[in-house]
């Protein structure tokens, strides 16, 4: 279904989401830059305030597209189905180990448990690991599509490119 085919109140609910998802997402690029950068020995306060950024901004574009993917495909087919468990599955991921985040980041912080940092270290890698399969989720949304990412290509071999798709159109 494209979002044409929505009735209008739906779809101007659905395109106001889809722009919320784009924004969030660009917040959660441009913070984890910031978070790659920024070393929490070199400038713990603003590390610390951009990954707070990236994990809010994170969490919120996951359920911000699993929202808006069950706008636009209510009537799911069998690999919609499975992208979308997914997609619910990894986010679920995310929640659970930014409670174990948390949870072991006081524990070291206040408390000064052994073991606490390393807790809260395989809490991050968790989910930057969720984080990544969520986003690579999308070639099971278009496994048709083909990106191609090049620099300084011939023209030739660009227009040989362009006419082999407009073949298979």
């Amino acid at each position: 279904m494209l979002l044409s085919q929505l009735p209008e109140a739906k779809n101007a609910n659905t395109c106001r989401l889809l722009d919320v998802c784009y924004w969030l997402n660009m917040m959660e690029v441009g913070a984890l830059c910031g978070v790659t950068y920024v070393s929490n020995r070199e400038n713990y306060p603003l590390h610390e305030k951009i990954f707070i950024t990236f994990m809010i901004s994170s969490l919120s574009y996951m359920l911000c597209t699993i929202k808006v993917f069950k706008m636009v495909r209510p009537n799911m087919n069998e690999k919609e189905s499975t992208s979308y468990f997914i997609k619910k599955c990894l986010f679920f991921t995310s929640i659970c180990s930014t409670v174990g985040l948390l949870i072991f980041f006081m524990k070291h912080r206040f408390l000064c448990h052994d073991m606490a940092f390393s807790w809260f270290s395989m809490c991050e890698y968790l989910i930057a690991s969720a984080n990544m399969a969520f986003h690579v989720t999308v070639m099971l949304d278009f496994p048709t599509e083909k990106m191609v990412v090049a620099r300084g290509l011939p023209e030739l071999l660009l227009n040989d490119y362009s006419l082999h798709w407009k073949k298979t159109e």
